[in-house]
Formats: C-alpha cells, structure tokens, sequence
C-alpha cells in the first residue's frame, strides 16, 4: 500500500541540515547544505548533559551567519539505552493484576548462565513499587471482575507519598480489550496530573504478558529522562536555530519529531547504531555491494549488524540485557562494551580482561590528558604506534606522549606493568584480547545463526573501528574489508540520510482456518492512514507502507513475521508463513492448525534531496596538519593508490590499520577497501 502526499513547499538553498550521534566520548556532526562542501566536527560528550554536547557542534559545524539558516537537526541519542543498562531511570511504579507483581523476575524459563543456580538479574522497578489491583478480563478481552476505582485511587495515593515520577499500567489481556487499562489511566491522570503514564495497550498491545509488562515499564523508565534531555536540547538550540525541526534516531532506522517520539520513547533505544547502519548501507550502493557484517567501534562499545540484500537485518524483540527484551521492531544489532574508551586490567585471578567498564568522556583515555589514570584500547593503540597525535578534529589535542602513558599505568596499574614489562608487550596483549571480544561478537550474529561470515564484507566505522576491522576480519577468514570516507562520522550521516519512518502494532488475533480478510483489512485500515497522513505530513512526500504478520502454528511459543499486503487472502497468507516456517526451521508441523496474533504496520518517507548527499562531498577542516611521524595521511591519498601492509594510516577522524598480510586500496567516493589473505 502506497500514500502519496503532495509537497506544499519549495526547498530553501540556504538551508543547513545537521546530523548528529552522541557517542559515549565524543559527539560528531555532519553539517550539510546545497552547493557547499560539508563540515565535520568532534566534539567531547557531556554525560551531565548531552544537549550541551550537540549544542556547542552545531554551533562550531555551522558558520554563525547560518545558524537562523538551520532547518533541521537529527540525531542518534544513548540517554535511554545508558539508563535501562546503568539503572538509572526515573522512579517508576507498576500498575497489575493481582497475582502478576512478579511477572519482571520471573520472566521466561532461561538463565543467564548455563551452569548455577543464581542469576544476577535486577529489575528496573523494585517490588515495592509495584502494586496489584482487583478487576480481570479473560483472554477474548470479556469481563470477569471490574476495576474498583477506589482502589486505583488509593494505590494513587501510596504512589504520589512515594515521589514516583512514572507508571506503567500492565493489565491482562489489554490487547484483547484496553478499558480496563483505559479506566486506570484515567484515574490516575485525575490524581496524580503530572506523573508519566503509560499503558501497554499503547506500548505493546499483543499477547504475552512478560515482553508487554518490559516495553511498558521500559518505556515508563525512560519517557520523563529523555523528555527532560529533548527539551534541554530544544530550549539549547532556540536562540541559535529558531526554525530548526529536532528529530531523534530511532532503532528501525528512521527518524521521527521530537513530539512524536514523546510517546514512545523507547523507540530510540540503539538509535546511535541504527543510524551507523543507515550510512553503511548507503556506502555498500555506493560500491555495488549487497551483503556486509557491520562493525561499529567507538568510544564505549563495539555494535554488530548485517546488511542482506542491500537491507538491514530486522529483528523483532531485541534482547538488550538478560531478561530484557523489547519487542518493538529494531535493526538486529548486537553490543558488547569493548570501545576505545575500554579499561584494562586484570581480574581476581591474574587474566588480562578489557572492558566493559569505560573511561567516557570524562576523564577519557589516559591519552587525551584529562585525568585517565587507567589504561585503555586507544591507549594500547598509542603504545603500539597506531595512533598519532593530533586534533582529532575537536579542537582537544592529546597532551601525553607514549612514554607518558607508561608512567601514568606504571603508577596507577602497577599489576599490569608486572604482567607485561614493556609498552609494546602490553598493548599487544590488549590490543589481541580486544580484537577476540570482537570476533566473538561477530560470530554470535553469524555462525551461530547459521550465516559464513566468509560470505560478507565487514564494513567498519565509528572513531576506533577500522583500528581493529582488517584484524577481526583475519580472525574470521572474511576477505574484504569496507572503510568508508570518514568513518568516524558515519553515524551522524546515518542519521542526516534517514528515512522518517512511524511503526503500530493492530492485535489482530484469530485462526487461519476463521480468517476473514475483510475484517482484517478493516481493521488494519485506520492505523494505517494515520501513519501515511503523519508521516506525508513531515514532508509531503510519497509514503510507502508496510504490513507484517505475526503468525505462529498453534500451541507455539515463538512467532514469525511474514510480509503480507493489506487485505492478503488467508491461502496466501498461509502460503507465505509455511515457506517462512521451513526457511528458518527446515521442515513443517502437519496438518498444525496456524494463528494470526498481530499485524505491524510500518510507514517509510524518503527524505527530501538526501538522495545526493555522500560521504565523498565532507571535506576536513583546512587548519589540520598531519602528525609529523606519520608515513600515511588520509586526506593525501587518492584513488587508486594502494598500501601493503603493515602499516597505519592517520585521519582526521579515524585512523587505519592495515596488518601484515592485508593490501589498501581507495576506491570511488574515498573509500578504503582492505584486501585480507586468508
């Protein structure tokens, strides 16, 4: 099904579009406009307040006499990601049935270990915040027992003497049936008129009441942080770019209104690396490539996708933590906390470990002179040679030299001195336990679901990936590996290139076998048209929508997604999901009769002229040098030339590895291509 809108304005030539990703040490921005070169920056993330991070770029991206000019700012955000991980969320209350108060510890039949009997599972709502109430629905959404409203208004009055700030309200069935949960939100929108209220017939109106009770109360965890953050950054940026439209990443890929992403504000959770993987797929049509692992390195984490048919690999229930999936559509992508910004250091019994604590931004590697008092992967990259001195592009030069370092770690790390007596014995040993995190993380989103990883290029990025790609790509056999122009700023050109892009779940639940397309099709057409007027709103641009079908043979518990038109037949629907089933399974359950459980509908916009925008057009700041120890300079380079390895190349925003064993060549757009010998 296809919207189209009809466009009511004329695209201005002296407007600025800034992209952004707010990284755990730095913040870098893309700053385009029509007829002119690109400006990059980096600057340092405040974790204080990100919003003074992307504030001050901006402000240094674009000239001063642009700044009334800036038309819109979009941005990949870590504020709800860093406070489901560091449980440090707002006061948030549960709202249940009575009987489901534990539904968060209990979970699924899974451990986070193989072996033992305890898990170290904490949930983000502790007990005694949540409370159950009387009222009960079966699960065609009939009534059993009413809500008792003084009830609710008590449990109100519990919540308000608690100085909770959020409230999640998760009752049975809610899918089937929303005016219990419509009933409880009211009276406590009555009584507590400024708490954050959220209902999981809104967040997640399926079947399941543990990955409902999650999304919701995630969603409730994080709405009052990140709408404080949003405003923060709106109010930073008004006396500089009044006309600015701020829109946020989300973790499918596309972007949405600041507004709009007020009600659901779990949506940008990975929105950093789902914008990382935006641009690497504009890269690979650049290159006429189709299949690649991407490999996101910054400075706290090290992110995984794929990249199939040209499309990123979707996944449907992310799992962030153990015990704690968000079943909201995302780009599958994998995290582990291995960035530049990772410490080393040796555990209880003597093994070297790296990560995944961090040094952030503050105070950051011992490198940058701001305090670091532990050794690092940018650090052991420095001790190695690898990394050369210079701006970085922010303005903040690295104060210590190699040497330095050492007698910072001699003075701080003495365990690991005695471990490893020399410089270049110890960031060797780092640098290789680093690069096994790596691979292993690779592997998971690969072999071990049944992809060769010898069939993808990798695609490396962020502000230390291409360091460690050539060697993570030996360690799995992959052959070629993909460095982009700037490779550090490829999130922040994700997220200017993104589409705008809005998801609904309709509960659509019924057999195959009674499956009626017309009230299917009715039911499913409401949302629909609102998604396609929202979005042809933001642009008037053509709108292209999506439905998926949640299906499953009965008695099952896992589901799967089959893509289907509006208004799809119940032979072709079941056609579609038994060719779905023996894809990913390899065989059939007979005559196992199959259930519809839910339709996702999901709506996409092109962006208005970020079909011209590339990564070849971004030219470096004109005041920056090349170290003087440095044989290879990026900017120097030019198509066709070609370095054997080993060697290194120094960058503006990401330096280059290229090992024993590997060739580089740049290609078109000033890519890289490394070459790798099995």
């Amino acid at each position: 099904m296809t919207e189209t809108g009809t466009s009511t304005t004329t695209p201005d030539p002296s407007a600025w579009y800034v992209g952004g990703d707010v990284g755990g040490t730095f913040t870098d921005l893309i700053a385009w406009r029509d007829g002119h070169t690109p400006r990059i920056v980096k600057v340092p993330t405040t974790p204080d307040n990100q919003a003074r991070a992307l504030t001050s770029g901006v402000t240094t991206a674009v000239p001063e006499d642009g700044w009334h000019h800036i038309t819109e700012v979009v941005h990949g955000t870590t504020v709800a990601t860093n406070a489901i991980l560091e449980r440090k969320g707002s006061r948030t209350a549960v709202i249940t049935n009575k009987g489901f108060r534990d539904v968060l510890q209990l979970g699924r039949r899974t451990r986070p270990n193989v072996y033992g009997l305890r898990g170290h599972f904490q949930p983000h709502v502790p007990r005694w915040w949540r409370y159950e109430i009387d009222g009960r629905l079966d699960r065609h959404g009939t009534e059993i027992e009413p809500i008792d409203p003084d009830q609710v208004r008590r449990i109100a009055a519990r919540i308000r003497a608690e100085d909770i700030d959020a409230i999640a309200v998760v009752l049975l069935h809610s899918y089937a049936n929303r005016d219990h949960e419509d009933q409880v939100v009211r009276i406590l929108s009555q009584e507590l008129p400024r708490t954050t209220i959220c209902a999981s017939a809104d967040i997640l109106p399926e079947s399941g009441e543990f990955e409902r009770t999650v999304a919701t109360v995630l969603n409730a965890y994080v709405d009052p942080l990140l709408n404080r953050y949003l405003d923060e950054l709106v109010r930073s940026l008004e006396p500089i770019a009044p006309h600015a439209r701020v829109r946020v990443m989300q973790g499918n890929g596309g972007t949405i209104p600041v507004g709009g992403d007020a009600g659901f504000p779990i949506r940008s959770v990975i929105s950093g690396p789902a914008a990382g993987m935006t641009g690497a797929r504009r890269v690979l049509r650049e290159l006429n490539a189709s299949d690649a692992i991407t490999c996101d390195m910054g400075g706290t984490s090290f992110d995984v996708g794929i990249i199939e048919g040209g499309q990123p690999v979707v996944t449907n229930e992310l799992d962030l933590e153990y015990n704690v999936p968000i079943k909201i559509p995302t780009l599958d992508i994998r995290t582990i906390g291995a960035g530049g910004g990772s410490i080393a250091y040796l555990d209880e019994g003597g093994m070297l470990r790296v990560g995944p604590a961090s040094a952030g931004a503050v105070p950051g590697p011992i490198w940058y002179g701001r305090g670091g008092t532990h050794l690092t992967v940018t650090d052991a990259n420095v001790l190695a040679g690898r990394l050369k001195a210079l701006s970085l592009g922010t303005g903040m030069r690295p104060a210590l030299t190699p040497d330095e370092i050492w007698d910072v770690v001699r003075t701080h790390q003495p365990g690991l001195v005695a471990a490893f007596p020399t410089p270049d014995a110890l960031a060797d040993a780092v640098i290789r336990v680093v690069v096994a995190q790596m691979a292993a993380c690779v592997r998971d989103l690969t072999v071990r679901r049944g992809r060769d990883p010898k069939d993808y290029a990798l695609v490396a990025y962020g502000g230390a990936g291409a360091l460690h790609a050539a060697e993570i790509a030996q360690e799995l056999g992959i052959r070629r590996v993909v460095v982009p122009a700037f490779p550090g700023l490829l999130c922040a050109y994700g997220a200017l290139v993104a589409d705008y892009a809005l998801d609904a779940i309709v509960s659509v639940r019924t057999s195959l076998d009674g499956f009626d397309a017309d009230t299917v099709a009715a039911a499913l057409t409401p949302k629909a048209a609102q998604l396609s007027t929202e979005l042809s709103g933001f642009e008037g641009m053509e709108v292209e929508l999506q439905a998926l079908y949640e299906c499953q043979f009965e008695r099952q518990t896992h589901t799967l997604h089959v893509q289907a038109p509006i208004g799809v037949t119940a032979h072709d629907l079941r056609t579609a999901f038994l060719n779905e089933y023996r894809l990913h399974f390899g065989g059939l359950i007979p005559d196992a009769p199959i259930t519809l459980r839910s339709v996702r509908l999901q709506a996409r916009c092109k962006r208005r002229g970020a079909e011209g925008w590339t990564l070849r057009d971004a030219a470096p700041p004109t005041d920056l040098r090349p170290p003087p120890d440095a044989k290879y300079w990026r900017p120097a380079l030019a198509e066709g030339d070609t370095i054997v390895g080993p060697a290194s190349i120094s960058a503006v925003d990401a330096s280059i590895t290229v090992p024993s064993g590997t060739r580089a060549q740049v290609v078109e757009a000033g890519h890289i291509i490394i070459e790798v010998n099995s």
